[in-house]
């Protein structure tokens, strides 16, 4: 009977863009164990994670979440056939199936999962501390269904791989005051190809993604319901990559486009964000008509890509102790551009005032990834190993421009219904601003960092009689 035992321990974090208005980190320890006991494997696990974030634009959007998850798993592996069950307590279950020959010519696998996901807590702040409705604080639960099937070929020194995903969420009303809730459904399909000559080897693959979800922010009541927040959006997205290896040197290539957008409706009880449909009853009855109501209905549309390519090397020194650096060096390019259409809309007792704005923003930045390492590992009857590594963005060029076309507003206030002025300006960002804006956000990339530590304690193969 052969037995085997592996454990790792590792903390990180990723935190980027330091800046007043927009803000975003990342930090997680997890600890985790694994069994094989001849052709059954269990392995288990806990991992906490911190996620900080923020982002400012005359309104304040804050959203913070703290996971703590364990999960526990088993894996049988038979002649022509495996099987598996990964359980956890955030509540998921997801079971796997996989049939392949014994000499790796095939393989077809399934994987299945149901669960809910507590993504965390998203506050928005109004600009003006003394408006009615200054914040709003609801969190956002999901309910997700995954899928995926994929296939793998050997021909000889050639491999062939195709893949399908699908994860869709289902709506769901909590028993919370406020809370956000999800319909999404994400299809991606999956083509790779991989040949060994010698000590090379060479990879590529292409990946499709196509994902329409929608956001509902709802206020609950005892048995009313009511909506304050509705985003459609839609998303698609293709990813091509190219990699060759000759150890210790490692060599990759990544081309990524994304576009998305989302479209405002323009009926009642559909607007993109109405925070004084948030109000409680009571304060809206207290209110009664001298309360001012605002609205916002926004359209977007974004179409970014990037590239981004580079290499890593890894060098060992000695044998029961070693020392192993290594460097990782990747240079990248990325062009985005956005285009917001925003009305906001203002009722004060039968005055009514629209006003529109349209602006385009765009971004276009190259520069590099840079990352340094360092691995110490003691081997024996127990291997023992101390991983330190840390990941710097440095920025070789950034523009960002923001224009604004126009900006419309219509109707003026003290007139009932929809008023019927209207007016149009063009003016650019000035070039103190725009210049004050590029150099912010460079700096802030430039102190934007990912550094982890992995310990891993591992027991090679014994045998049990």
């Amino acid at each position: 009977m052969a037995a085997s035992n592996a454990g790792l321990a590792d903390c990180g974090g990723l935190f980027f863009l330091h800046t007043d208005d927009k803000h975003l980190a990342v930090k997680q320890c997890s600890v985790t164990d694994s069994l094989g006991l001849d052709n059954i494997g269990v392995y288990g696990g806990y991992r906490h994670i911190d996620v900080r974030g923020r982002y400012s634009e005359s309104w304040d959007l804050i959203g913070t979440n703290e996971l703590d998850i364990a999960n526990v798993g088993v894996e049988g592996r038979f002649k022509y056939i495996s099987l598996g069950v990964d359980i956890s307590n955030l509540p998921y279950v997801f079971s796997s199936l996989s049939i392949y020959h014994p000499d790796s010519l095939f393989r077809l696998s399934t994987r299945i999962g149901r669960g809910t996901l507590d993504i965390g807590e998203i506050r928005w702040f109004s600009e003006f501390e003394d408006d009615i409705v200054h914040e709003l604080a609801a969190e956002w639960e999901s309910h997700f269904l995954y899928r995926e099937v994929s296939a793998e070929a050997r021909i000889g020194r050639q491999r062939v791989g195709v893949s399908g995903k699908i994860l869709q969420t289902s709506p769901e009303n909590p028993e919370k005051e406020y809370y956000i809730r999800d319909s999404i459904d994400i299809v991606a399909i999956g083509f790779n190809y991989g040949i060994s000559i010698g000590k090379n080897d060479f990879a590529a693959g292409y990946t499709f993604a196509d994902a329409d979800a929608t956001l509902y922010g709802i206020l609950h009541k005892e048995t009313s319901y009511k909506r304050f927040l509705y985003l459609p959006i839609e998303a698609h997205l293709h990813h091509i990559y190219a990699s060759w290896n000759r150890k210790p040197l490692h060599t990759d290539l990544h081309f990524v486009h994304l576009s998305g957008s989302t479209e405002k409706n323009p009926d009642r009880f559909y607007e993109t964000l109405a925070p004084n449909r948030a109000l409680p009853t009571s304060i809206l009855k207290a209110l009664s008509f001298t309360f001012l109501q605002k609205q916002f209905r926004v359209d977007t549309d974004i179409d970014t890509y990037g590239i981004i390519g580079g290499g890593s090397y890894k060098w060992v020194f000695g044998n029961k102790y070693t020392i192993a650096p290594h460097v990782d060096l990747h240079g990248f390019y990325a062009a985005g551009e956005a285009d917001i259409h925003k009305k906001i809309e203002t009722t004060i007792l039968f005055s009514y005032r629209s006003e529109t704005e349209h602006f385009t923003r765009n971004l276009n930045i190259a520069g590099s990834l840079l990352s340094l390492g360092m691995e110490l590992r003691r081997r024996g009857s127990a291997n023992i190993a101390l991983e330190y590594g840390v990941t710097q963005l440095i920025p070789f060029f950034v523009n960002y421009r923001e224009t604004w076309p126009s900006d419309v507003a219509e109707g003026e206030p003290g007139q009932g219904g929809q008023g019927g002025g209207s007016g149009q300006s063009t003016n650019e960002e000035p070039a103190s601003q725009m210049l004050d804006s590029v150099t912010g956000l460079q700096a802030a990339l430039q102190h934007s960092s990912f550094a982890f530590v992995v310990c891993r304690c591992e027991a090679p193969f014994f045998r049990l009689n």
